[in-house]
């Protein structure tokens, strides 16, 4: 048997066993690829996705394994891997922490050989099933100074090679994700890739449905997202105009409904100018799961204004701050008391990179130590409205 007949009985019986994961396959161009990858690996053709396989590396894989290895690189795709996480910067962890997370969720028997499994690195990282990538990558994070698993990936990768043997003696493969690719891509083209894969996976759910399959329960989870965003309870996009005042940065891009001043058959220039602003959400006890729905609903409704948004949350100690994407899964830390005090100092000490401050918040706290003139306060709908706090206040109704 060829390696395409091979492959399309593979993906045959991928398609009775999983047929959610066999029905996206359908969508995916696929190319065999020595160079490229020395196992398989996704990546973006246009703003669609393709499916890369190493024809050494898959004649070296049994029946099982061979669907193992597809629904692995698919549940890459499903799991937003490619889109969602451009805030782990540290890429070989981050490659670790979303096998683990997606190794979890298809049978050992169909795993290849030596992958990175939630078993190998439990004990020493204090790993639990089912945490999330997030979780992982903090976990390992919190390790690498250590002469551990991680440390020993990153310096087999600077010698080259594409594996380590663990304090058993077993065999653990570096996972390859080159992904790095996407965060480089314009930013209208990461935009329309990432629709067409939320449409994709919707036809697909609804595919599965109708035959009463299983959908894997974070498409799921995404795809009501897609449905259920709130209107907002501000006019963000008018407030902030009016409100922040000068610019940090300015892009300049091509517009066809002006001509060039100095090429005559060329279009011209068109100049849009960006802020960067600070938000700051309250992560206390005292603040509902409903009342950070409510405000994470909000911050998607502020992004459509078209500044550069900082998110960072806290109760009584701030957590590490973040770039903000529409579609990057978010992780509330913290749930004890509440000091507005770290937030505000931070956002003084750094007051020269943001132009303002907005802090959402159920308001359940005594005024900051330090005033802030440039500083928006935003009440959740559940609070009563309090005065006491410095600056603009207003309530989301």
């Amino acid at each position: 048997m060829n390696l395409q007949a091979n492959l399309t009985k593979t993906c045959k019986d991928l398609m009775l066993e999983q047929p959610f994961y066999g029905l996206l396959l359908l969508h995916l161009n696929k190319e065999w690829n020595n160079t490229l990858v020395k196992t398989a690996g996704v990546g973006l053709d246009g703003i669609n996705f393709k499916l890369y396989i190493n024809s050494d590396f898959w004649l070296t894989l049994n029946d099982n394994q061979r669907k193992g290895l597809l629904q692995h690189e698919l549940m890459h795709i499903a799991f937003f891997h490619l889109t969602d996480y451009e805030h782990l910067h540290d890429h070989t962890i981050s490659n670790v922490a979303k096998d683990i997370e997606i190794n979890q969720h298809i049978d050992p028997e169909n795993l290849p050989p030596d992958g990175c499994t939630l078993e190998k690195f439990a004990e020493e990282f204090d790993l639990l099933p089912n945490e999330g990538t997030n979780a992982y990558y903090k976990k390992l994070m919190a390790k690498t100074k250590n002469q551990n698993k991680m440390q020993c990936m990153k310096i087999a990768i600077q010698n080259n090679e594409n594996s380590i043997l663990d304090e058993n003696g077993d065999k653990i493969n570096i996972p390859e994700h080159n992904w790095e690719g996407f965060d480089k891509k314009p930013e209208a083209e990461r935009k329309l890739a990432i629709k067409q894969l939320e449409r994709i996976l919707e036809d697909v759910v609804e595919q599965i449905q109708k035959s009463c399959g299983n959908v894997p329960g974070n498409v799921l989870e995404r795809i009501e997202q897609l449905k259920n965003i709130d209107p907002p309870k501000f006019n963000w996009k008018a407030y902030l105009r009016r409100y922040i005042g000068e610019s940090t940065k300015n892009t300049i891009r091509k517009t066809k409904r002006k001509k060039s001043r100095r090429f005559e058959l060329d279009f011209g220039n068109k100049i849009q100018s960006y802020s960067s602003i600070l938000i700051g959400i309250d992560s206390s006890g005292s603040v509902s799961t409903k009342e950070l729905e409510e405000f994470l609903n909000e911050i998607r409704h502020m992004y459509k204004s078209g500044h550069d948004f900082t998110i960072v949350f806290a109760d009584t100690q701030m957590q590490e701050p973040f770039k903000y994407k529409p579609k990057t899964q978010i992780e509330v830390h913290g749930r004890g008391g509440t000091d507005f005090n770290p937030i505000v100092n931070y956002y003084w000490e750094y007051r020269k990179k943001y132009n303002t401050l907005i802090y959402l918040t159920d308001g359940e706290c005594s005024s900051p130590d330090r005033k802030i003139k440039n500083m928006l306060w935003v009440l959740s709908t559940q609070c009563g409205m309090t005065n006491h706090l410095p600056g603009k206040t207003i309530k989301l109704n």
